[in-house]
């Protein structure tokens, strides 16, 4: 699935994250937890799992690249 990549009229690309992506993914998931007041017991889990997810190909995690921007979720 690396690599897929689709464009929105208003510029936005679509891509599903790989390898590559692991630490943009990560950001925007420490974003989530702390959202929702996740406590982490090692601050590094959540990249660890995200990294495993996508190396065993077990999730579809998606990241939109506005124009100008960086990636988001």
């Amino acid at each position: 699935m690396d690599g897929q990549v689709a464009q929105h009229g208003s510029g936005i690309e679509l891509r599903v994250a790989g390898e590559a992506d692991v630490e943009a993914a990560a950001a925007l998931f420490r974003g989530y937890l702390d959202f929702y007041e996740v406590e982490v017991a090692d601050p590094d889990r959540p990249r660890a799992f995200l990294a495993e997810r996508i190396a065993k190909d077990e999730s579809l995690i998606l990241l939109a690249d506005a124009p100008g921007g960086g990636p988001g979720g």
